[in-house]
């Protein structure tokens, strides 16, 4: 049974899971953030193929092009005016891009549930400016959660 309680413990754990462990953990970190602060299409897509156990190469591509897009788009809203919620959601579709970077562009230093826990941070930190310093800000402590859940999960 697997303890996470600080950033070293996170990462190392992090570095053990197979790439399609750190996809599916990746969605994981995602998932209750999507449904606050985007509601893009592409982006809920995008999600649901990280979410697919069975996942190829070919649905990643897709997933990750149109997740990209969605990326663009919604900093290009965001660029001109301080919209907290809008700087979230372009985090947000940055932590699934990240979750779905295409096989033949990940590199053995990277690690995809990382960088989507990191995108995840930052979404939650644009939301909690939005909401003047009232909201949650134990992210780092849910994901810690999350993970622990994971690895101790008996179908890991």
């Amino acid at each position: 049974m697997s303890t996470i309680t600080d950033e070293a413990s996170f990462k190392t754990a992090l570095h053990t899971l197979s790439l399609q462990q750190q996809r599916l953990l990746a969605s994981l970190f995602i998932q209750e953030a999507v449904s606050r602060l985007c509601q893009d299409h592409r982006v809920l897509n995008s999600l649901h193929t990280l979410q697919t156990p069975a996942v190829n190469d070919e649905m990643i591509s897709s997933a990750y092009k149109a997740v990209k897009s969605a990326g663009v788009d919604s900093f290009t809203r965001c660029g001109n005016e301080t919209d907290w919620l809008g700087q979230a959601a372009h985090f947000i579709a940055l932590a699934c891009a990240a979750g779905l970077t295409p096989n033949d562009q990940v590199k053995s230093s990277d690690n995809l549930a990382w960088n989507a826990a990191m995108y995840a941070r930052m979404a939650k930190t644009f939301e909690t400016i939005a909401a003047e310093g009232n909201s949650d800000s134990n992210e780092p402590q849910r994901q810690y959660k999350i993970l622990e859940d994971f690895i101790n999960s008996p179908k890991l």
